[in-house]
């Protein structure tokens, strides 16, 4: 199965600017994404992005970024599938290269490792579309409260329907951006949707763990990322 790993990684982010090309860890944070893949068994590692400077930064990590992702498509608003639609479009087109199965690995998630991918390798079996990765909820939904029109507080179900203990509470589980791999046949069915999630009944689960988990957006959470690291090179 001959398998893309395809990076996002637009110069315009808002939250944190320069978040893709800012050093962690003493590198680039696309860097630890691109370092896990080329690990793994992707066969190939691709940036897509709309700066050449951030081009730059992946080929000296060991991606390739053989084309400038177009300002259209470098919007906080574009969906996914438009992204990973114009790379396969591009490959099809320039290297007559068609991958069997694309993983989308938003930059973001530094702490995802080689394992983690290859994990989800072998649960694409012909019998799903995708697998995503997912991790135990922190904070259960069943305990979740709603404002109400007189700003007061109700709980989102009956109280009395709930389990007491926190123990009786049955498994719950948030998706996260560390992985997201699919058939390319599925993909290019998205495509057509307009939605990378189109059909979850067909998609198998990655359970994974923190730090793996870990999704940076805001500045808070480099301050987190830099503390872990530190932590892990200090146990090494």
């Amino acid at each position: 199965m001959a398998v893309l790993g395809l990076i996002p990684a637009r110069s315009g982010s808002k939250g944190v600017p320069g978040k893709n090309v800012r050093a962690l860890g003493g590198k680039p944070l696309i860097a630890h994404t691109i370092e896990a893949s080329r690990q793994s068994r992707i066969d190939r590692v691709i940036l897509s992005t709309d700066s050449a400077d951030y081009a730059d930064v992946a080929k000296r990590f060991g991606a390739e970024a053989p084309f400038l992702r177009p300002a259209s498509l470098a919007e906080d608003t574009v969906p996914a599938i438009r992204v990973v639609q114009h790379c396969l479009d591009w490959l099809a087109r320039e290297d007559g290269w068609v991958p069997d199965a694309v993983f989308y690995l938003q930059p973001t998630s530094p702490f995802r490792t080689a394992s983690h991918l290859d994990a989800a390798l072998d649960r694409l079996t012909g019998a799903v579309d995708s697998v995503m990765s997912v991790a135990p909820v922190t904070e259960h939904p069943l305990y979740a409260f709603r404002p109400k029109a007189d700003g007061r507080m109700a709980p989102w179900i009956d109280a009395a329907t709930r389990p007491e203990r926190r123990q009786d509470l049955p498994p719950a589980y948030a998706a996260n951006d560390a992985i997201m791999l699919s058939h390319t046949a599925y993909l290019q069915e998205a495509a057509r949707t307009g939605n990378l999630v189109t059909n979850i009944d067909n998609f198998s689960p990655l359970i994974i763990e923190p730090p793996a988990t870990l999704d940076i957006n805001r500045e808070v959470d480099f301050l987190f990322a830099e503390f872990l690291l530190t932590r892990q090179m200090g146990h090494a």
